[in-house]
């Protein structure tokens, strides 16, 4: 059954638009305070560069624009060759597209702007923009070329075995040349005395030292996959299961449930099995009375996707039970129209609404919980009861 599923709808270009005016106007508000005196604020600031370049707006419209006309993002994908091939103790999952043709049509777009628009040229390069600007474009330029050895999908993910959790993230490579591409992007950043990433192709990770590596980034590059991870056992491990063609991952229930959103297409997937979480992470609370009684014992499988659905982009999060829902995981009532959404006013830049289930149950339950973990929230209740001579 379903605990929760909530969907959000949004124009990805009102997001990119905010993203383009955050980057642009950010400069302007983190200025050295040495400048921001006990009557400057950010708001001065923005103000004193907005009389030096009074159509900025207007020049940050027109880049809006471009950026709708020539930036495109990567399709929608109905499967994954990455996913079959985790290991079975996969207990979360995170899938995203390769964003590197996009961020490189971002660059694009915006140099086409700045030899086009004198106005926004001259801001560029002395305005509040002049010092972080660049930085901002070399960073993109920068994810582009790392995304172009990779394969249509990077995928993020945790292994349990035990009570700690391994992280890992692992791409197709499309072309040779990523390890030397991470080798001088480390040295570029971290220097050679101690760097935060160590880049392997098998031969070297064969030999690799546990030791000499802790807290460190290892980064596998083979022929066909690239691995990421701070273990180098689970590192070592994610290889050999590449050697073998291991499909355990597929053959499990959580990843068949994973490999079920993809079936209408999705831009970004992510999920977790929290009742295998809890399990191993603490078998301890997982067992306890309160925890039983709580109803969250039962929960399965956390699950959020970004896909279209009617035209629109749509993100859902889902949060799904073994059996019927019960005790607190009850409390949020089933799917049902909600009118207080006509009582929000037309100009609000956020609402939430939400259905609570019976308020005698809620109260119930909660004074139950508190029992059963040992609280005294509850212990004022009865005097408080007769002094108003009421019952809760």
């Amino acid at each position: 059954m379903t605990y929760a599923r909530v969907r959000s709808y949004g124009g990805r270009y009102l997001v990119h638009g905010m993203a383009v005016l955050a980057a642009a106007i950010s400069p302007i508000c983190t200025c050295d305070a040495q400048y921001v005196t006990e009557n400057q604020g950010p708001n001065s600031l923005l103000s004193q560069e907005l009389s030096k370049y009074p159509d900025l707006p207007n020049e940050l419209a027109n880049l809006v624009s471009r950026f709708q006309e020539n930036v495109h993002f990567p399709a929608p994908r109905t499967e994954s060759r990455l996913l079959p091939l985790l290991p079975q103790s996969t207990v979360a999952y995170v899938a995203i597209p390769n964003y590197g043709d996009t961020a490189s049509q971002v660059v694009g777009a915006f140099r086409q702007e700045l030899s086009e628009d004198p106005k926004l040229r001259d801001w560029w390069a002395h305005g509040a923009a002049a010092e972080a600007g660049p930085k901002v474009v070399s960073s993109l330029q920068e994810f582009s070329e790392l995304n172009g050895y990779l394969g249509d999908e990077i995928v993020l993910f945790a292994t349990m075995t035990g009570k700690e959790p391994a992280f890992v993230a692992i791409s197709e490579i499309r072309k040779p040349g990523l390890k030397k591409f991470l080798q001088d992007t480390a040295v570029q950043y971290w220097g050679t005395s101690k760097p935060a990433v160590r880049v392997f192709d098998s031969a070297e990770l064969a030999s690799a030292k546990e030791k000499a590596l802790t807290g460190q980034l290892l980064i596998l590059v083979r022929s066909d996959f690239v691995v990421a991870s701070s273990d180098l056992q689970t590192v070592r491990k994610i290889s050999a299961g590449f050697d073998g063609h291991s499909r355990e991952f597929a053959a499990t229930a959580f990843g068949r449930r994973m490999a079920q959103e993809y079936r209408d297409g999705v831009t970004i997937v992510a999920g977790a099995d929290v009742h295998g979480i809890v399990e191993k992470a603490s078998p301890e609370t997982a067992q306890s009375p309160a925890f039983q009684k709580s109803g969250f014992a039962d929960m399965q499988y956390l699950v959020w996707n970004r896909k279209t659905i009617g035209g629109k982009k749509v993100g859902q999060l889902e949060l799904s039970f073994t059996g019927p829902r019960h005790g607190a995981a009850a409390w949020l009532a089933k799917p049902t129209a909600l009118g207080s959404y006509n009582f929000v006013s037309p100009h609000a830049f956020m609402a939430a609404s939400l259905v609570l289930a019976n308020p005698v149950q809620i109260f119930g339950d909660a004074q139950e919980l508190a029992r059963l973990s040992g609280s005294n929230a509850f212990a004022a209740i009865p005097a408080f009861e007769q002094a108003l001579n009421l019952s809760l």
